[in-house]
This record gives structure tokens, C-alpha cells and sequence, in this order.
């Protein structure tokens, strides 16, 4: 997602990623409903809650949530522009997980933090598989272009790239 002057938008991934656009998202209106909608070009949502979808865990949970999509985008739904909502976090109850140190800089400025990082990071890059690892709880997922705290001793010299995938 991007966000320009105070809009936001839900933007494609690009031709060198392999991953599909997602499209599904969670969104707030003026009067505070929480709703879920369906991408619909760069300008406007499909709104799935007008056709019964209450959660984006009932679309994942479904049999074929590709087809169910794929049902829905046909639907006769209301669209809803980017500029009358929110867009929120994608996350709704579930507990969000990551896996491993993936990068080499960031083993190494791991390393750097202590003897015991070092140690502990040492074999976890050069194991056979990723460290899986818990990471947030759903209430403290930001949606993207959100502003996020960070303590001020944090040193961001760092950056981490973040993957969804529920």
C-alpha cells in the first residue's frame, strides 16, 4: 500500500515479485464500522461485509478462498472509494509469528550486540532450518503507512523487511 498526500492506496507488487497482489484488506468507515473489501483497481473497494464476508479469516478458512474471491469480484457489491475509508491492519486475532534471521547484515548486527547474541545468532543463521519465533499480538499490528513506536535507545541502523502471511 502506498500513501499519497493523505490517500491511501493498495498497490500491485510489481513484476519482479512472484507473490500475487493481495487484494483482500480490512477497512474503517466515517461512522467507525469495521468492514472488509476487496481491491478493485487503484481507486475503489469492493465491500465484501455488504455480501456477508464479516472477517478475512472466514474467506482464508473456506474451501477455496481463490474461487470465493473470484465469486465475489463478480458480485453486484458496493464500491467504496480510498479516499471515504481507512485502511487497517490485515490482522485480526491472529497472533503474528516470523521465522529466522534471513539476512547476513542483520546476523551480523545481531552479533555485535552481545556475546550471547552472537552465540545464539551464529547458530540459529547457520541452522538447517528457520528460528520460528513469536513477534506481536494482533492489537499491536500497524497497517501500512501507520506511524509505529520505537524506543528512543533503539538504534535504526537496521533496517527488517516484514512479511505477512497468515
Amino acid at each position: 500500500m502506498e500513501r499519497l498526500a493523505g490517500q491511501q492506496r493498495l498497490t500491485a507488487l510489481g513484476p519482479a515479485h512472484t507473490m500475487p497482489r493481495v487484494r483482500i484488506c480490512r477497512y474503517m468507515t466515517a461512522d467507525n464500522q469495521v468492514c472488509i473489501g476487496l481491491a478493485k483497481g487503484d481507486d475503489a473497494l469492493l465491500d465484501l461485509t455488504a455480501a456477508g464476508v464479516e472477517s478475512i479469516t472466514s474467506v482464508l478458512e473456506n474451501a477455496d478462498p481463490k474461487k470465493r474471491l473470484a465469486d465475489l469480484s463478480e458480485s453486484d457489491l458496493a464500491e467504496v472509494s480510498y479516499d471515504d475509508v481507512t485502511l487497517l491492519s490485515p490482522i485480526e486475532v491472529q497472533e503474528v509469528w516470523a521465522a529466522g534471521v534471513t539476512y547476513l547484515r542483520s546476523k551480523d548486527a545481531r552479533m555485535e550486540e552481545s556475546d550471547f547474541s552472537a552465540t545464539a545468532y551464529d547458530r540459529v543463521y547457520d541452522a538447517p532450518r528457520p528460528e520460528i519465533f513469536f513477534k506481536s499480538l494482533p492489537e499491536k499490528v500497524v497497517a501500512c503507512g501507520d506511524p509505529v513506536g520505537i524506543r528512543h535507545s533503539h538504534d535504526q541502523r537496521l533496517a527488517s523487511a516484514q512479511f505477512l502471511m497468515q
